[in-house]
């Protein structure tokens, strides 16, 4: 005897599509939260790629006497493509202080609405300091003591004096810690024993390499002034080294740098004796052709306004 069969070929297939719609509801899910965080991530790094540069160049700017939270702005938003909302805000000066940029926007959701979320907020802040140059590339190997009177007079001005110096080129045994005669005040920037053909390469075009601070840097004895050509550099902006103590004298000679100041030379006198030797020259902080490399430690320990930036917050991350 055959036995009937009672199965309902349409029930179960609609059992199994029951239960695969079932099933599909969290892969779906899945599928919208991987899609919808894709985006959310990728936007997100380009809006924090936009903050991180706008503050970088807020602070350079800022050296510059442009407003770094005006041109922050426009950056992030040339850089996004949209409409974020930006805040920026700065501490204390061009010379040594930060810019912070903040930016946020609205991510649309492609899949999230099927779950009842349509967007996600996206918040991003990076901040820069400006400060004191800790390294700098084509510095001359001219050099200027701390104590004198014509620097401290600049510092006291806040980098706005306009005034002409004189600045003898002898070291007078009184200042930046002793007598270092026979060197007159030119640096022996690679340690080797220099022509006067390479120092002077040195004075008209600035060292290659990098000068950092702090450093210890040997003099260049023997050389006479009077056969330093200046004419490249007159009433041209470059950087020299400044030192805080000298001591030893000729090949012994050894100075501490500590910092970096522009100047302009509006002329010199080296002839006749060693004590009338001099240069004229007024402060600035404009860097001419030299480069700063390295930024904002406490090791610059005279800020003299040769300032460098760099990024000290990134989306909240560092202290500034």
């Amino acid at each position: 005897m055959n036995k009937t069969d009672t199965s309902d070929p349409t029930r179960d297939a609609g059992t199994i599509a029951v239960l695969v719609a079932i099933a599909m509801v969290p892969i779906v899910g899945l599928f919208a939260v991987v899609v919808d965080a894709g985006r959310v991530i990728a936007e997100r790094q380009q809006l924090q790629t936009a903050v991180e540069a706008a503050a970088l160049a807020g602070a350079i700017d800022r050296r510059a006497g442009i407003s770094a939270c005006s041109s922050a702005t426009t950056r992030v938003e040339n850089t996004v493509g949209t409409s974020p909302t930006v805040t920026c805000s700065t501490t204390g000066t061009a010379t040594g202080g930060t810019v912070t940029v903040s930016a946020s926007t609205t991510s649309n959701l492609s899949l999230g609405a099927l779950f009842g979320r349509s967007s996600a907020d996206i918040t991003t802040t990076a901040g820069a300091r400006s400060g004191g140059a800790t390294g700098v590339t084509g510095v001359r190997p001219l050099s200027i003591c701390a104590e004198h009177p014509a620097l401290l007079a600049w510092l006291a001005s806040g980098l706005t004096d306009t005034a002409t110096y004189s600045v003898g080129i002898e070291s007078d045994g009184t200042s930046c810690g002793g007598d270092i005669a026979g060197n007159w005040g030119v640096l022996d920037f690679d340690g080797g024993s220099n022509s006067m053909a390479i120092t002077q390469e040195w004075i008209s075009n600035g060292y290659g390499g990098e000068i950092s601070v702090p450093s210890v840097i040997g003099g260049d004895p023997g050389i006479p002034s009077p056969a330093f050509d200046l004419t490249d550099i007159i009433d041209k902006s470059i950087v020299v080294p400044i030192f805080a103590t000298a001591t030893d004298t000729g090949q012994n000679a050894q100075y501490s740098v500590v910092g970096f100041v522009g100047i302009v030379i509006e002329g010199a006198t080296l002839n006749g004796p060693a004590s009338e030797r001099h240069v004229l020259l007024r402060f600035t902080t404009d860097t001419g052709t030299a480069t700063t490399t390295s930024c904002c430690t406490d090791d610059a320990e005279i800020n003299a306004g040769i300032t460098a930036a760099r990024l000290c917050n990134l989306d909240g991350i560092g202290d500034c």
